[in-house]
């Protein structure tokens, strides 16, 4: 293998750990944030944090790992378990969850994460991708406080007979 071709797989593995790391960075930061504004974790159970959250990691992910060169399929699929495992694995480790929390949400976690991996290649392609990405990353962030107010409305009734 000549030397340049050695450097170019160095730089190329350097991005893809950038860009697991970008993507945990975003997932633990986004729990965190969520720690501190909701002392009764109720915003961790909404739909915004566990379904449009790993997408966005993934997403987030697979972006940074396309800034050198395009990669595979696999890379586009993979990567984004690798952000999602480390981000679950820094809340674990900071209290924030336990182990039957993280157990169950690995399934949908890793689903939702490939399908924003899958979700950057296409962003990364678009003119506006910039743009494009920093709406992903805030959609969770903009539909936690929306979600309780639309979906989750309580009444209370008097019926009188």
């Amino acid at each position: 293998m000549t030397e340049s071709a050695i450097d170019k797989r160095e730089r190329n593995r350097n991005w893809l750990i950038i860009g697991a790391g970008v993507g945990v960075s975003y997932g633990f930061a986004v729990r965190l944030l969520s720690h501190f504004l909701d002392r009764d974790s109720s915003m961790v159970m909404t739909v915004a944090f566990t379904c449009f959250l790993p997408f966005a990691m993934g997403c987030v992910a697979v972006y940074f790992a396309e800034s050198s060169e395009a990669q595979r399929v696999g890379t586009w699929l993979l990567l984004p378990w690798a952000a999602l495992v480390g981000a679950l694995g820094a809340t674990l480790l900071a209290l924030l969850e336990g182990w039957i929390c993280i157990i169950m949400f690995l399934p949908l976690g890793m689903a939702l994460s490939s399908l924003g991996g899958l979700t950057a290649r296409f962003l990364k392609s678009r003119r506006t991708r910039n743009v494009s990405l920093t709406c992903v990353m805030i959609w969770p962030l903009l539909m936690m406080p929306w979600e309780g107010r639309v979906f989750y409305q309580s009444e209370l009734r008097e019926v009188e007979t």
